[in-house]
């Protein structure tokens, strides 16, 4: 069997890489150009790329339980036969918390009524959880009312704000 030395020659033209989404990881290439180089001449008009993907970890995506999928990229000539082989692997892994973002609070001189939201977005669009602690500090005088929001996405990364009403009391 005769090889064609510009397809040995062939170099892989891809590096590992870490995406915080499963959503970034970017699709298979399907071009031969995409994925090796050095590939010239009459050879690369012959030149085919066979994909396959391999989902390495079942993990969630999250930080401390990564996604590594694995996608194998064969340079073959008109034969079908494998000329050379490049590995791709990309990791998912989450580790960015939540946005989170208290509403401002009207003042007021009433501790008996309730105030405040929040809202979260997560950085790769999935759902996020809220949660509010309600507590007292009193303070020369008056009382501040405390909600502690915390945001906490599907990953488990949480990030918090607060919003604080002073009312003087009755």
């Amino acid at each position: 069997m005769r090889q064609h030395r510009s397809l040995v020659a062939a170099e892989c033209n891809l590096s590992d890489m870490r995406v915080k989404c499963e959503s970034n990881v970017p699709a298979a290439f399907n071009e031969v150009g995409a994925v090796f180089t050095n590939v010239a001449g009459s050879s690369r008009q012959n030149a085919m790329l066979q994909v396959q993907e391999k989902w390495v970890s079942g993990g969630l995506g999250c930080s401390g339980d990564p996604l590594v999928i694995r996608r194998v990229y064969t340079l073959v000539d008109a034969m079908d036969h494998p000329m050379k082989v490049c590995s791709h692997t990309i990791t998912v892994e989450d580790d960015e918390p939540p946005a989170i973002t208290c509403s401002e609070v009207a003042q007021g001189t009433s501790c008996e009524f309730a105030f405040g939201t929040a809202t979260a977005k997560d950085n790769c669009g999935l759902d996020v959880g809220l949660a509010k602690t309600f507590y007292f500090e009193p303070f020369e005088g008056s009382n501040h009312i405390v909600n502690a929001w915390t945001a906490t996405d599907a990953c488990g990364n949480t990030a918090s704000c607060t919003q604080r009403l002073v009312c003087e009391d009755q």
